[in-house]
Protein backbone atom coordinates (compact mmCIF):
# COMPACT_ATOMS: atom_id res chain seq x y z
CA UNK A 1 0.00 0.00 0.00
CA UNK A 2 1.05 3.60 -0.51
CA UNK A 3 0.68 6.12 2.00
CA UNK A 4 0.96 9.67 0.80
CA UNK A 5 0.17 13.00 2.85
CA UNK A 6 -2.86 15.06 1.97
CA UNK A 7 -4.04 17.80 3.57
CA UNK A 8 -7.24 17.72 6.03
CA UNK A 9 -8.92 20.02 7.79
CA UNK A 10 -9.71 20.15 11.42
CA UNK A 11 -13.14 21.77 11.14
CA UNK A 12 -13.12 22.08 15.53
CA UNK A 13 -9.81 24.17 15.04
CA UNK A 14 -10.42 25.64 11.53
CA UNK A 15 -6.75 24.55 11.10
CA UNK A 16 -5.56 22.69 7.58
CA UNK A 17 -3.15 19.45 9.27
CA UNK A 18 -1.32 17.45 7.38
CA UNK A 19 -1.87 13.76 7.70
CA UNK A 20 -0.83 10.46 6.05
CA UNK A 21 -4.07 8.51 4.02
CA UNK A 22 -4.26 5.31 1.98
CA UNK A 23 -3.40 6.46 -1.59
CA UNK A 24 -6.80 5.77 -2.69
CA UNK A 25 -8.52 8.45 -4.75
CA UNK A 26 -12.27 8.55 -3.25
CA UNK A 27 -10.83 9.03 0.21
CA UNK A 28 -8.01 11.68 -0.81
CA UNK A 29 -10.85 13.70 -2.28
CA UNK A 30 -12.58 13.91 0.47
CA UNK A 31 -9.94 15.39 2.83
CA UNK A 32 -7.50 17.04 0.07
CA UNK A 33 -8.02 20.51 0.18
CA UNK A 34 -7.17 20.29 -3.83
CA UNK A 35 -9.48 17.34 -5.16
CA UNK A 36 -7.29 18.11 -8.85
CA UNK A 37 -4.20 17.44 -6.93
CA UNK A 38 -5.01 14.28 -4.83
CA UNK A 39 -6.29 12.46 -8.19
CA UNK A 40 -3.77 13.31 -9.94
CA UNK A 41 -1.27 12.15 -7.11
CA UNK A 42 -3.29 8.94 -6.63
CA UNK A 43 -3.16 8.48 -10.10
CA UNK A 44 0.62 8.82 -10.50
CA UNK A 45 0.73 6.14 -7.54
CA UNK A 46 -1.37 3.57 -9.46
CA UNK A 47 0.30 4.22 -13.10
CA UNK A 48 3.55 3.46 -10.89
CA UNK A 49 2.97 0.70 -8.44
CA UNK A 50 0.00 -1.14 -9.52
CA UNK A 51 -0.47 -3.67 -12.05
CA UNK A 52 -4.43 -3.06 -13.38
CA UNK A 53 -7.07 -5.71 -13.77
CA UNK A 54 -7.61 -5.85 -17.28
CA UNK A 55 -3.86 -7.27 -17.57
CA UNK A 56 -4.71 -10.21 -15.00
CA UNK A 57 -5.44 -14.19 -15.30
CA UNK A 58 -8.57 -14.31 -13.53
CA UNK A 59 -10.69 -17.27 -14.60
CA UNK A 60 -9.81 -20.69 -14.22
CA UNK A 61 -10.19 -21.35 -17.78
CA UNK A 62 -7.62 -18.78 -18.87
CA UNK A 63 -5.10 -20.07 -16.43
CA UNK A 64 -6.08 -23.78 -18.26
CA UNK A 65 -5.20 -22.58 -21.23
CA UNK A 66 -2.04 -20.62 -20.47
CA UNK A 67 -0.76 -24.26 -18.57
CA UNK A 68 -1.78 -26.39 -21.82
CA UNK A 69 -0.92 -24.39 -24.67
CA UNK A 70 2.27 -22.55 -23.47
CA UNK A 71 6.08 -22.78 -23.24
CA UNK A 72 7.25 -23.38 -20.13
CA UNK A 73 11.06 -22.19 -19.09
CA UNK A 74 12.37 -22.92 -15.23
CA UNK A 75 14.63 -21.40 -12.88
CA UNK A 76 15.09 -21.87 -9.01
CA UNK A 77 12.45 -19.28 -7.73
CA UNK A 78 9.91 -19.98 -10.84
CA UNK A 79 8.27 -21.20 -13.39
CA UNK A 80 7.02 -18.98 -16.60
CA UNK A 81 4.73 -20.42 -18.83
CA UNK A 82 4.13 -18.15 -21.68
CA UNK A 83 0.91 -18.58 -24.85
CA UNK A 84 -0.41 -16.89 -27.35
CA UNK A 85 -3.74 -15.29 -26.72
CA UNK A 86 -5.67 -12.38 -28.94
CA UNK A 87 -6.75 -10.35 -25.99
CA UNK A 88 -3.46 -9.09 -25.51
CA UNK A 89 -1.01 -9.22 -22.95
CA UNK A 90 -2.77 -10.87 -19.86
CA UNK A 91 -0.74 -12.23 -16.95
CA UNK A 92 -1.07 -14.31 -13.63
CA UNK A 93 0.42 -15.62 -10.73
CA UNK A 94 0.23 -18.67 -8.47
CA UNK A 95 1.38 -19.89 -5.16
CA UNK A 96 0.91 -23.37 -4.29
CA UNK A 97 -0.91 -24.08 -1.19
CA UNK A 98 2.16 -26.32 -0.28
CA UNK A 99 4.70 -23.04 0.17
CA UNK A 100 2.29 -21.88 3.36
CA UNK A 101 -0.60 -20.42 4.26
CA UNK A 102 -2.84 -17.56 3.09
CA UNK A 103 -0.25 -14.93 4.59
CA UNK A 104 2.41 -16.45 2.72
CA UNK A 105 0.63 -17.25 -0.56
CA UNK A 106 -0.89 -13.84 -0.98
CA UNK A 107 2.81 -11.85 0.29
CA UNK A 108 4.65 -13.96 -2.18
CA UNK A 109 1.88 -13.11 -5.08
CA UNK A 110 1.98 -9.27 -4.16
CA UNK A 111 6.08 -9.74 -4.78
CA UNK A 112 5.31 -11.19 -7.86
CA UNK A 113 3.39 -8.78 -9.09
CA UNK A 114 5.57 -6.18 -7.94
CA UNK A 115 8.03 -7.05 -9.67
CA UNK A 116 6.21 -7.78 -12.77
CA UNK A 117 5.05 -4.67 -12.98
CA UNK A 118 8.34 -2.33 -14.38
CA UNK A 119 9.21 -5.38 -16.70
CA UNK A 120 5.73 -5.13 -18.31
CA UNK A 121 6.19 -2.72 -20.85
CA UNK A 122 9.44 -4.34 -22.54
CA UNK A 123 7.16 -7.46 -23.04
CA UNK A 124 5.84 -8.99 -26.19
CA UNK A 125 1.78 -7.96 -26.52
CA UNK A 126 -0.53 -10.71 -27.52
CA UNK A 127 1.01 -12.98 -25.15
CA UNK A 128 -0.58 -14.56 -21.65
CA UNK A 129 1.95 -15.09 -19.10
CA UNK A 130 2.34 -17.16 -15.82
CA UNK A 131 4.70 -17.35 -13.38
CA UNK A 132 4.12 -19.87 -10.68
CA UNK A 133 5.82 -19.78 -7.51
CA UNK A 134 8.42 -21.99 -6.19
CA UNK A 135 9.66 -22.22 -2.41
CA UNK A 136 13.18 -20.31 -2.88
CA UNK A 137 10.55 -17.40 -3.88
CA UNK A 138 9.10 -17.40 0.08
CA UNK A 139 10.46 -14.55 1.77
CA UNK A 140 12.23 -12.89 -0.47
CA UNK A 141 11.97 -9.38 -2.28
CA UNK A 142 10.68 -7.80 -4.91
CA UNK A 143 13.74 -6.89 -6.67
CA UNK A 144 14.82 -10.89 -6.29
CA UNK A 145 11.22 -11.66 -8.04
CA UNK A 146 11.97 -8.69 -10.73
CA UNK A 147 15.41 -10.04 -11.55
CA UNK A 148 14.18 -14.03 -11.99
CA UNK A 149 11.37 -12.33 -13.91
CA UNK A 150 13.82 -10.48 -16.31
CA UNK A 151 16.04 -13.61 -17.08
CA UNK A 152 13.03 -15.89 -17.07
CA UNK A 153 11.19 -13.67 -19.86
CA UNK A 154 14.75 -13.70 -22.19
CA UNK A 155 15.34 -17.41 -22.07
CA UNK A 156 11.74 -17.41 -23.25
CA UNK A 157 12.58 -14.88 -25.95
CA UNK A 158 9.30 -12.72 -24.85
CA UNK A 159 11.39 -9.57 -23.70
CA UNK A 160 12.33 -7.21 -26.45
Amino acid sequence: KCYVPINRINVKEKKFMVSVKECRPKTAAMYCKDVAAAEERCSAHNRRCLLKKQYMLKKNKEFRYVVSRGKSVASAYMVLICAKNRTGIKVGFSVSSKLGNAVVRNRTKRIMRAGFTPLMPDCRRQTAYLFIARKALVGKSSLVAQQEMRSLLLQAGMMS
